[in-house]
């Protein structure tokens, strides 16, 4: 049942209430948001943040992405605004204000033209914004960044943005003052800032008037702010604290302005500024240089710096191959300005040699016409590069008249997070037509490579992010949030995941550019993946929930379903049966670091990192390690990498934590690393790459031998509707198997289908047995174990799979014999006659019916295997029934009847004439697992086109 089923009437009403108090013309900025409602219905915060994003998600309130999130009262703001609104999530409060008041969307935001607005660029952009609307006066910021990276342009806009937002009158100045001019004279300086009277120094024949006096009411830009010495620092400071100064020579002459100051600098604001400077200038933002930008916006700045020059000119460019790879991967320590001048520079260079001809032709652009040291650049890099991309080899052509397409998410790269999504929409639907029914698995395996490649992108191009002090924040807040929760991944959530879930979610909530196909492919996409995905889901969304409340983080449905996949994949990495390797070291993040670069080279995801700062103790890493090896697949062994001498004392306690080989190295480097892990992927045992290590690197190390278990075989059976089914289908398997061999080699158990399918490999099954496979019903989708249907022994299809099962304990001679007899018990007529006390040939008889009936009613055609699926579970509910034992659990019950009313409503139809036969009535329950069955059985593609699906 969804969250907002289990919000009582009283709590719904009593938030409503809430938010449409709060939601008035006067105030609707305050709206409502987690914390305060948590505080007013006595509810914890977490609590409160799933009732409001619940209400969002059901239309009752709008959402707005501010830091924290408000919530508004859709009724109440429809009513006071007199609009019909749509849009239920907004980035921003302003955003909101201006979709629902129609005069205020003709104002321009003049950042929505610049490039990089939603991406590099978001948060300076968002800083700067604060900084000037803040009332009465704004807020001094300070602009860091390399040369030519855009300072002043960025200084520019926010006067345009300030105007546009009434922030400043219209006609408001906007002055700049280069300090490089005054450095070492702070007399002339200050002469410069507020004006002189006659007579205050030597050549003063007049009063002047001070750029303080000439930028009041608007805004004064100081450039190079960092070339004033202590003393010119300190001529400001009075008039930043109180607005007030008095020209040089006139100590009496006191004057106010109002001035929003800017200032901009090229150099680290701590090793340049007085501590006390700082102090006055509460906001800080960086502009990321060049290299720092993403492929997409290097791409649009390239193709917005053609397209200015061909307009200026009036002349079409044709920009032959490898001049925008050239460009691309060129290393400009001028940043965008120096990019801007090359580009110039090429296109003068170009339109100079063809001048005279007075051609109509377009003007070709080649690499003769970039700088030598560029061209030189790309000739080196073209011939080393493996990973050429064939978008920046094109011709483009660039026309005065014409618009271009300069947005690269369209071209396929994997360097952006909109691609990403584009890439997993199409991977599902490659899966979707490849196979005749969807394998969840695949998907997974597939759609974890570009996740993973975009997250290797993040971490490794922003090494910074270690002194990041937002990162350092997420990156803790997730650690402690993951380690409050039960998910039974949280051991594998640590080092390596918590690093790329925390960029991740910094980087998140830019899916705008998806075309209507992509939405409309999303829509498919999300509904298959919420039924295989449902406790990735609801991990990711408490993830998504508390990073929103507590930071502001706008993300969307996109992020979520993307963080579910990621979460999965590390499931199949802890599932995947090779050997596993953890890298333990001390320091905040050696082992981390460690683990991801290695882990990129070798172009797999083979060590887990244990980072393990100096004031944590070794018991506590072991609690940690412990935790880690007991969710996971160690039948291969294990290999622990460690940094110093002081935590082979692990040693001593690992017999305690695994039932595997496991192999200790001491003293590692990242070199040591990547030789373990490439002998890891070619299969070596733990013993043999021990040996091999030490004898290159001479390392010490340990070998801790397993105390020997015996654990015996066995084949699980199971039943999607209980262990009733399962205890007969063992009963089949017995006399097939068994009568053939010793069940001291193989045993058959029926297990609960639901333990399976939520335990996975964690159940204790899999602790006391060697399973060698499942057959049953409906798959439970454990990793790495084999499952065999009913349906497909019976109409012959997977014999393969079973003999798989039964090859690893049997000699082939002795399965072909077992599966002989299975397939002679496993007749339709024989299963269900051995599964129900009911006449077999009547039942078949009455089922055939209501199968047929079932397809013509929802225009399917069902498969063999569907067919014979609803046979066996149809004839067992019929038994259930005539025995008054129904399935009365069938978990969403409530859900299931608001959504499937015309489905349950024509099996209720198709059951009344067996219904009169058995003298029985089908209850709502047993409707739902017929539902499942369809869905399961069913191609998946069908199944999300048929009518039956509706969520």
């Amino acid at each position: 049942m969804g969250l907002i089923k289990l919000i009582t009437k009283t709590f719904i009403e009593k938030i409503q209430q809430i938010s449409e108090e709060r939601t008035t013309a006067s105030q609707l900025e305050d709206g409502i948001e987690a914390r305060s409602l948590a505080e007013e219905l006595n509810l914890s915060r977490s609590v409160a943040s799933r009732y409001l994003n619940e209400m969002n998600r059901s239309g009752i309130l709008i959402k707005v992405n501010s830091r924290p999130v408000y919530f508004f009262s859709k009724k109440m703001v429809e009513q006071q605004y007199q609009v019909s609104i749509d849009q239920l999530v907004y980035n921003t409060f302003e955003e909101m204000l201006n979709h629902i008041r129609p005069l205020d969307t003709t104002l321009d935001d003049p950042f929505v033209h610049l490039i990089g607005h939603a991406g590099s660029l978001k948060k300076p952009i968002e800083q700067c914004k604060v900084a000037i609307s803040y009332p009465p006066k704004g807020l001094p910021f300070l602009i860091v960044g390399e040369t030519g990276v855009g300072k002043s342009y960025m200084a520019k806009l926010i006067y345009e943005y300030a105007k546009n937002k009434g922030v400043i009158p219209k006609k408001a100045p906007f002055i700049t003052l280069n300090c490089a001019e005054f450095a070492n004279n702070p007399e002339l300086l200050t002469a410069n800032l507020f004006g002189s009277t006659k007579g205050a120094f030597t050549g003063a024949h007049k009063d002047t008037t001070g750029i303080i006096q000439e930028a009041d009411g608007g805004v004064l830009f100081l450039d190079e702010v960092h070339r004033l010495n202590a003393e010119g620092q300190e001529k400001l400071f009075l008039f930043m604290d109180k607005g007030i100064y008095h020209p040089l020579g006139g100590s009496d002459n006191w004057k106010k302005a109002t001035v929003r100051m800017v200032f901009a600098t090229t150099e680290d604001p701590e090793e340049t500024f007085l501590q006390t400077f700082l102090r006055r200038i509460p906001i800080t933002l960086t502009i990321p240089s060049l290299k720092e930008r993403t492929e997409n916006e290097k791409y649009s700045l390239i193709c917005n710096f053609y397209k200015t020059e061909s307009k200026n000119v009036n002349v079409t460019f044709e920009l032959k191959k490898g001049v925008i790879e050239a460009l691309m991967n060129a290393n400009i320590r001028g940043n965008v300005g120096e990019l801007k001048n090359i580009i110039t520079y090429s296109c003068a260079k170009a339109y100079t040699e063809v001048i005279h001809t007075k051609s109509d032709e377009k003007i070709e652009i080649s690499l003769k016409d970039l700088p030598g040291e560029i061209v030189k650049d790309y000739i080196i890099n073209h011939k080393s590069s493996r990973n050429i991309n064939p978008f920046y080899q094109r011709t483009l052509i660039v026309d005065p008249l014409k618009e271009m397409d300069s947005d690269f998410n369209q071209r396929g790269t994997n360097s952006n997070l909109l691609d990403l999504y584009k890439r997993l929409l199409h991977l599902f639907h490659e899966c979707q037509r490849e196979q005749e029914k969807f394998n969840i698995g695949i998907f997974i395996k597939k759609a974890t490579v570009p996740i993973n490649q975009y997250l290797d992108k993040l971490i490794f191009n922003k090494q910074s992010y270690k002194d990041n002090l937002e990162f350092i924040t997420v990156k803790h807040f997730m650690e402690s949030i993951i380690e409050s929760t039960d998910f039974i991944l949280k051991p594998k959530l640590s080092g390596n995941s918590v690093i790329a879930l925390t960029h991740f979610i910094l980087h998140s909530g830019n899916n705008n550019g998806l075309t209507e196909n992509d939405l409309q492919s999303y829509k498919e996409f999300q509904h298959v993946l919420k039924r295989h995905l449902q406790k990735e889901i609801d991990f990711a969304e408490m993830i998504i929930d508390e990073t929103e409340n507590t930071f502001g983080i706008s993300m969307d449905p996109m992020d979520l379903f993307t963080l579910a996949i990621y979460v999965k994949g590390l499931s199949s990495s802890l599932d995947s049966k090779r050997i596993k390797a953890v890298i333990i070291a001390h320091g905040y993040s050696t082992a981390s670091s460690i683990a991801n670069l290695s882990n990129r080279l070798l172009r797999e995801d083979v060590f887990e990192a244990f980072d393990m700062p100096f004031e944590v103790s070794t018991s506590e890493i072991l609690i940690r390690l412990t935790q880690y090896l007991k969710s996971i697949n160690t039948s291969k062994g294990v290999i622990i990498l460690v940094d110093m001498g002081s935590l082979v004392e692990i040693k001593d306690r690992l017999n305690d934590i695994s039932p595997a080989t496991i192999g200790i190295l001491n003293n590692i480097t990242t070199q040591i690393a990547i030789d373990t892990g490439e002998k890891i992927i070619k299969g070596l045992s733990v013993k043999d790459i021990l040996r091999e290590v030490a004898e290159t690197y001479k390392p010490s190390y340990q070998l801790v031998e397993p105390v020997q278990q015996y654990k015996k075989n066995a084949i699980i059976t199971t039943c999607i509707t209980g262990i009733g089914t399962a205890v007969k289908i063992k009963g089949l398997l017995d006399k097939g198997i068994n009568s053939n061999i010793d069940d001291e080699i193989v045993q058959v158990l029926p297990y609960d289908f639901l333990s399976l399918k939520v335990n996975g490999l964690n159940d204790a099954v899999f602790k006391e047995y060697n399973v060698l496979g499942i057959i049953g019903t409906a798959d439970p989708g454990v990793l790495d174990t084999t499952f065999v249907g009913i349906e497909d022994i019976i109409s012959g299809k997977d014999n393969e799979a079973f003999c798989s099962i039964l090859g690893q304990v049997l000699p082939s001679e002795g399965i072909e014999t077992i599966t002989n007899n299975i397939v002679k018990l496993f007749s339709l007529q024989n299963v269900i006659n051995h599964l129900t006390i009911l006449n077999p040939d009547m039942i078949i008889e009455h089922v055939s019916e209501v199968v047929s009936d079932l397809q013509n009613q929802f225009t399917m055609k069902f498969s063999n295997q569907t067919r014979i699926s609803l046979y066996i579970h149809l004839s067992c509910l019929i038994e259930r029934l005539v025995k008054k034992s129904p399935i009365d659990d069938y978990g969403d019950i409530e859900d299931f009847m608001d959504k499937q009313k015309d489905f349950i409503q024509t099996v209720k139809e198709i059951f009344r004439g067996i219904e009169e036969t058995y003298g029985i009535e089908i209850p709502i329950s047993e409707i739902g697992y017929i539902y499942d069955i369809i869905k399961i059985r069913y191609s998946e593609e069908k199944v999300e086109n048929g009518e039956i699906i509706h969520g």
